[in-house]
């Protein structure tokens, strides 16, 4: 059997606004998380552009340490 609880009219309001907050924070959340995500790649990406390209600029044995 199913338990039923019985709301005011103000704790329906209350609790729909509280509903469209969490909702509202979580879209904000997904959307900061897909920002954060293309900044990462974005920064891979640099990175990987760096090394390739110290890589080509670097003489075989050049930089032995003596």
């Amino acid at each position: 059997m199913a338990n039923q609880v019985t709301l005011t009219e103000a704790e329906v309001r209350a609790f729909s606004s509280l509903l469209g907050r969490v909702s509202r924070r979580l879209a904000d959340y997904e959307e900061q998380t897909h920002q954060d995500m293309r900044h990462a790649e974005e920064l891979q990406a640099a990175a990987d552009d760096l090394l390739s390209r110290l890589g080509q600029e670097e003489p075989t044995g050049a930089r032995s340490g003596a």
